[in-house]
């Protein structure tokens, strides 16, 4: 078996414990997502001078302000041995120490970066007081009762480019992956939580990296149907109208607050991106490989430019996300997302939190249940939402399952499709209840090719 597929299998293996882990750091200065072939790709794509690495000079040359102006410089130590960046990026850090600020974990991850990635910049005494202020701010954080998956990223991340630098950081690491990591943020994970934010899924997405680079730990082993479902929620989730604006083109999360859309474009693309860098040999990641590619929805803004340097691979093969599949039901969110196809202007329904959004012909309806709403027929599966009673009577091209939503999460209904006996099922996760072929269930079989006849009403 090639070496890439057995990776793939490690990934998803679900009985890796992290309490068998050894938590100390082996790996030399860059540790954190500079690692090895990705550095090297990277200083020879300042060489090349690639497109990202110009979008990126062209911000930096205009002397723009950088949302996370120290990572910035130290990157551009690290590609290009820029000093002068590098000397920068200490000073700020040096600073925050000094007033206390890594205890905010946005900034305790900026300093992380700037010890690590400039390490061999820093003064004997630089180090000592930043590995002793990062120290300090990472197990403070590690003793509060909910940090969430930002809040772990940094403090792991800290700790982990402190390393040798502090006595006693692999008890603090302990305490997050166990404490924090197993005992809060993982069952969150499996119920379809800490998902919804961009800087939570960037967060994930970056702790994965650290994680396997230096303790060879693949977190994703833990809670492999969500790293599963993550390439199609990626694309899903999105309005499929994206927002254009001066700044660039971003394809936003449906359901984002107007002010915050910029934002949540560009950190929902960034964690697509991160996700890719960490899984690219599955074929839902491949599809959110050509996905990531699509060079109209470049970052070319100062948060942005930076990441698409930083973690895009153009070298890195995927498949065109127009071959990807038309329908996905996130079962850990209670959502169903359906397309007609995968330009702008086709067809999109999504159910969330018991309402439908349908856009259409470049109108967008957000229908309730109070509203009436004829089942919609996509390739491969139809949705149907209501009330019980409900039915349903028509062909479905390429069947393969119908999607009962609006119903009430755990409640019994009684199914009856075509002549079939009718049988209770149970709806699951956001009132969503399946219907398709599953032999092996004893349901009965469904002739997608002639019409399909289904009554759902409510189990006495």
């Amino acid at each position: 078996m090639k070496l890439h597929l057995l990776a793939a299998l490690f990934v998803f293996l679900p009985g890796l414990l992290l309490g068998q882990a050894d938590y100390k750091v082996y790996t030399s200065h860059p540790r954190l997502w500079l690692e090895g072939r990705r550095l090297t790709r990277l200083q020879k794509d300042v060489g090349r001078e690639s497109e990202r690495w110009r979008n990126l000079q062209r911000l930096v040359q205009a002397d723009v302000e950088f949302p996370e102006e120290p990572l910035v410089r130290a990157l551009l130590f690290q590609v290009s041995g820029d000093a002068e960046s590098g000397q920068r990026a200490i000073t700020w850090a040096v600073e925050e120490a000094e007033s206390g600020k890594f205890a905010e974990p946005d900034k305790l991850r900026l300093g992380a970066v700037v010890f690590d990635w400039c390490y061999e910049l820093l003064s004997d005494e630089q180090r000592r007081s930043l590995a002793r202020a990062l120290y300090a701010a990472a197990e403070a954080l590690s003793l509060k009762t909910d940090i969430g998956l930002t809040g772990l990223r940094s403090g792991v991340t800290a700790l982990i480019a402190v390393g040798e630098d502090r006595a006693g950081y692999e008890r603090v690491v302990q305490t997050f992956m166990k404490d924090h990591w197993e005992g809060l943020v993982l069952p969150a994970l499996r119920k379809g939580e800490l998902l919804a934010e961009g800087a939570e899924l960037v967060a994930l997405g970056e702790i994965s990296h650290v994680a396997r680079h230096n303790f060879e730990i693949e977190i994703w082993g833990q809670a492999s149907d969500v790293f599963k479902a993550l390439p199609l929620r990626m694309m899903f989730a999105v309005s499929p109208r994206p927002l254009r604006t001066e700044e660039g083109i971003f394809r936003v999360p449906v359901g984002t607050d107007e002010s915050k859309a910029v934002t949540e474009g560009t950190r929902n693309r960034i964690a697509s991106m991160i996700f890719v860098a960490h899984e690219n040999t599955l074929a839902d990641y491949q599809f959110l490989q050509g996905w990531v590619r699509h060079d109209a929805y470049t970052l070319f803004t100062p948060l942005g430019a930076v990441y698409e340097f930083l973690w895009v691979n153009p070298y890195l093969p995927g498949l065109s996300y127009f071959s990807a599949p038309l329908v996905f039901h996130d079962e850990f969110e209670g959502r169903v997302y359906a397309r007609t196809g995968w330009q702008e202007e086709d067809m999109w329904a999504g159910y969330s939190n018991a309402r439908l959004r349908i856009v259409a012909e470049g109108e967008e309806h957000l229908i309730g249940l109070e509203d009436q709403q004829a089942p919609l027929i996509f390739p491969g599966a139809a949705i149907i939402y209501g009330e019980p009673p409900l039915s349903f009577n028509g062909l479905i091209p390429d069947g393969k399952a119908l999607y009962v939503v609006g119903l009430k999460e755990g409640a019994g209904y009684e199914v009856r499709v075509n002549r079939s006996r009718a049988r209770e099922q149970y709806a699951g996760k956001g009132g969503v209840l399946v219907i398709h072929d599953r032999p092996d269930r004893k349901l009965p079989e469904i002739d997608w090719e002639s019409r399909v006849r289904l009554r759902v009403r409510t189990a006495n």
